[in-house]
Order: structure tokens, then C-alpha cells, then sequence
């Protein structure tokens, strides 16, 4: 799943090429990719020009020239590719949004779990799914009492409070692996067990990462293109996301792969300390 640093550069990617365009037509190849009626949704965007694109965690919010936002978010899979003619239709294309100067906008998803929903553009940063997002891991104004008040409270490991998007938002996988090694700390270590010192830590390691990841247009994983043909370089200065049974570039020793919580875990079991 794109985390923060990929729907970052998918953004400004989209700002580049999409920014002021206008829909004039638009093809619904799958539809449960809608969340609510689909005459509805063709009818609230078609004709409607692109503001901006915004990003809040990793869901995408496209403002209108209208009282509507379209709300995506990319799940798994999802891609966004920008094509000069209007024929160049993806290879797992689910919608396609046609722009008034001959362009088009591709939504590609080979597992179809991505989701498009119109929502209120008054009310869109006071309900779900934008209002249960935590603060962003880059803000400046995180406030690092009130997150470590909220991991003394939990007994889950550190691992699933870091992926938990209503405490942080936009980081996933990819990038709680590597704030935890880079923090030294078990991602089996439970969150309530960790002191401030520990916390601060965490959170300075995951902006530190997140925004280097930025730079590099993110981490190249599996399928993740942020446009057609182009991807990030991240993932060549990952330190142990990916290298399970590689040797830990810290000790030596070798990096081990688990599960919490269903999700796959690397890390070395040398240098992350259990507390």
C-alpha cells in the first residue's frame, strides 16, 4: 500500500499535470471502486474544473471549482496515470476521467480495493474518513505528550499503534519497520512499556525518514508507480524492510521476519531491543 511518501509525490505529480483541467466525460469500467450512487458521481464532477489536489495521510482530495471534494484513497494497488491522448487506456484502468484539451486520467488497480467517494466541500474535514486521521508523522506541531499518553494507555504492540491512522497518519509498513530500527526497538515491544525518551525518539526517526522518503519519490515496492514508468529510489536505502535473512548493516547478525497482527515484520532481533 502507498504510504505517505508515495501519495506525497502522487499528489504533486497530479498537480502537475491534472491542476485546472477540466472533466468532460468520464468511463466507470468497475464500479465498486464508488462508494454511493454512480449517476451521482458522474454528474458532480463532469463539467467540473480541478482546483487542487490535496493530501491528508494517504487519502487524496481533489478540490473542485464546486461545493464538492472527490475523496480517494488508493489502497493496495491503486495508481493514478496522466496520458496526453485520450485512447492510452491502462491495462487495469477501473476509471477514467476524459479533460476537455483531449487528455485523460487513468485510475489503474489490479486488485480493485481503491475507493472514490463525492463528498461535501464544507464538511469534509469534520467527517469520516478525514476526521478519525491522526496527526501527520511531518507536522511540526505533533504533540508528543499527548502520543505518548495515548501508547501508555495501549497494550497493543509498537508495531500496530505506529500502523493505526487515528493515533498517526501515513505511516504503513514500509516506514514503521524502518523507524523502529532506526530507534532501536522491538516492534514486539508493547507501546505502554516504552518511556518519553523512547517515544520522542520514535517520532523524530519516522519525520526524518518520511521526509527523506519524500525526497526520493518514495520506495519502489512491488508495483507502486507514482506515474507511467517512473518510480522512487527509497527502497535502496531501506535498512531492513524487504531483507529478511540479509545480514542486520548495523551488527551483522541476521534479520529475522515475523507477523503482528497479520502484518509482515523485519527487523533485527540484535540491535531492536525488547522492553
Amino acid at each position: 500500500m502507498p504510504e505517505l511518501p508515495e501519495v506525497e509525490t502522487i499528489k504533486r505529480y497530479l498537480n502537475k499535470h491534472i491542476k485546472n483541467k477540466i472533466i468532460n466525460k468520464i468511463s466507470i469500467l468497475y464500479k465498486k471502486i464508488i462508494v454511493g450512487n454512480l449517476v451521482n458521481f458522474k454528474e458532480k464532477l463532469i463539467n467540473k474544473k480541478i482546483i487542487e489536489i490535496k493530501r491528508y495521510g494517504k487519502y487524496l482530495v481533489f478540490l473542485l471549482n464546486s461545493e464538492n471534494v472527490l475523496i480517494s484513497h488508493l489502497r493496495m494497488e491503486g495508481k493514478y496515470i496522466f496520458e496526453q491522448n485520450k485512447k492510452n487506456k491502462t491495462k487495469y484502468a477501473r476509471i477514467i476521467f476524459y479533460f476537455d484539451d483531449g487528455t485523460m486520467l487513468n485510475y489503474d488497480d489490479s486488485r480493485t480495493f481503491g475507493r472514490m467517494n463525492i463528498v461535501d466541500k464544507k464538511k469534509y474535514l469534520n467527517i469520516p474518513p478525514i476526521s478519525k486521521l491522526g496527526p501527520e508523522i511531518i507536522d511540526k506541531k505533533i504533540n508528543v505528550q499527548k502520543i505518548f499518553n495515548i501508547f501508555k494507555k495501549s497494550k497493543r504492540t509498537i508495531k500496530e499503534v505506529l500502523l493505526d491512522q487515528k493515533i498517526i497518519s501515513g505511516l504503513g509498513n514500509i516506514y514503521v519497520d524502518e523507524t523502529l530500527f532506526e530507534s532501536k526497538i522491538s516492534p514486539l515491544t508493547k507501546a505502554n512499556k516504552l518511556n518519553k525518551s523512547d517515544v520522542l525518539k520514535i517520532l523524530k526517526n519516522a519525520s526524518k525518514i518520511v521526509k527523506l522518503a519524500i525526497k526520493f519519490k518514495g520506495s519502489f515496492i512491488k508495483t507502486y508507480h507514482f506515474a507511467k514508468n517512473k518510480t522512487g529510489i527509497f527502497q535502496n536505502f531501506l535498512k531492513v524492510y524487504g531483507r529478511k535473512g540479509q545480514k542486520c548493516v548495523n551488527c551483522k547478525k541476521i534479520l529475522i521476519k515475523t507477523k503482528i497482527n497479520k502484518r509482515g515484520t523485519t527487523y533485527c532481533p540484535n540491535c531492536q531491543i525488547l522492553k
